[in-house]
């Protein structure tokens, strides 16, 4: 039987997109489980989970090999797209509002972003990605930003183009010491489903 509490730690994007459906399915299939959501990025929550204040995290895959005791399962491969606002007569002015270097999935975009403009003009840098987007749909510059599931949804007046450049991997952490534990299989089946 599926009881007591399940920490998990997400990024906001990630939050965004699962949350809603992973909280109903918990409601309807596991209801005595307690979900506590964290948000933070990637390298807090990484932190967060290895003390052991987590017991998975939704995040973008470390940059790094980590010990055979954990597990990543990749939940989304997301593109890498140029950002621009709609309606802009010539975006060849607009700043690049920049995903920061120091994010984990920021590198793969600062790599694609150097590749279009190398020496781009940048506006303000964050690992705020939501933000990033509603600011070039508010017109303030122009960014290279991973294709997460609701960034459509959340950004209706701008334009994308692909780029050639490595995905950006998000997924699940989890120990491998758990992985029978049944309240984390129904947490993967229902991240892989969403």
């Amino acid at each position: 039987k599926m009881t007591g509490p399940l920490r998990l730690g997400a990024i906001s994007t990630a939050l965004a997109d699962y949350a809603p459906n992973l909280v109903r399915v918990l409601r309807l299939q596991a209801p005595e489980v307690e979900l506590k959501l964290v948000p933070g990025t990637s390298r807090e929550l990484y932190a967060a989970f290895e003390a052991d204040k987590l017991d998975a995290a939704l995040l973008v895959r470390p940059p790094f090999d980590w010990p055979k005791t954990l597990v990543f399962t990749p939940i989304e491969h997301q593109n890498i797209l140029l950002i621009q606002p709609a309606g802009v007569q010539d975006v060849s002015d607009l700043p690049f509002i920049v995903y920061s270097r120091d994010a984990w999935g920021g590198a793969a975009c600062w790599t694609a972003l150097t590749n279009l403009e190398p020496m781009p003009k940048i506006l303000a840098e964050m690992d705020a990605v939501e933000t990033i987007a509603q600011m070039v749909q508010d017109g303030l510059g122009q960014a290279v930003l991973p294709e997460w599931s609701g960034g459509a949804q959340r950004m209706p007046n701008v334009i994308t183009a692909a780029l050639d450049a490595p995905v950006r991997d998000v997924g699940l952490v989890t120990r491998t010491r758990d992985k029978d534990r049944p309240v984390l299989q129904l947490l993967m089946t229902t991240l892989q489903k969403t």
